[in-house]
Parts: C-alpha cells; structure tokens; sequence
C-alpha cells in the first residue's frame, strides 16, 4: 500500500493537469463563467485535501522528529470548521459574482476532488485483486 505522501503527489499531479485543462477551456471557450467555477471549486476542494493531508501528518508525528508550529496545531484541531468556511467561502464568491462564476461549476469543482479520491481508490482495488 502506498503512503499518503505518495497519493498526495499523485493528486497533485492529477489536479495540476485538470487544472491546465479548465484553463484552456477558460481562454478558448465561450463559457468562461463555468470555466472559472470549476478552476475556484477544484482549487477550493484540493486545498481541504491539503489540510486534511496536513492534519494527518501532524496526527501520526508520533516519534517527535519533526517539530510543528502552534498555528499548525490550530489548523489541524480546527480542520472540519476550516473545510466548511473554505466551501461556504466558494459558495459565497459564486453567488457574489453570478456572471464571472457559475454555482453548479462550483459546486462540481467541490466535489470532483472526492471522484478523484474515489477513483484512485478503485484502481488501486483493481490493481489488488
């Protein structure tokens, strides 16, 4: 089984290329509102799989060898109240900003980090098997 140092730099990857791929579409395509949803709501989305990244790397930091900030111990006790302001933060931008940013591409940014998470979790049981 990988290590989730592993499965966060191949999400990285993975959102990296998405995120090429919507800015293409951004520059080249009429519907740059729907574009630019899916650019904030995937951005949104892979920075709480950064904090949740981070607060298991703090949780699990049980031999002491690396020391962590106070503000660190912060983001990791506070991290469900984080990941629900950062959603509500994109929810609010594209209510805000109706003809910049589509709702529904927001929303669908939001959650295409979990298809990633969940896709990458049935290949790797077909691998298994």
């Amino acid at each position: 089984m990988t290590n989730i140092g592993q499965k966060m730099k191949v999400y990285v990857v993975i959102v990296a290329g998405l995120m090429i791929l919507f800015m293409i579409g951004y520059l080249t395509s009429p519907l740059q509102p729907q574009f630019l949803g899916l650019i904030v709501g995937l951005s949104l989305s892979f920075f709480n799989q950064w904090t949740t990244y981070s607060k298991t790397l703090i949780a699990t930091n049980t031999t002491g060898e690396k020391r962590y900030s106070i503000f660190s111990y912060a983001l990791a006790g506070f991290g469900f109240a984080i990941r629900i302001s950062i959603v509500l933060f994109g929810v609010w931008l594209a209510l805000v900003f109706p003809e910049r940013l589509d709702l529904i591409s927001v929303i669908i940014g939001l959650a295409l980090m979990y298809f990633i998470i969940m896709a990458d979790m049935l290949l790797e049981f077909g691998r298994k098997r």
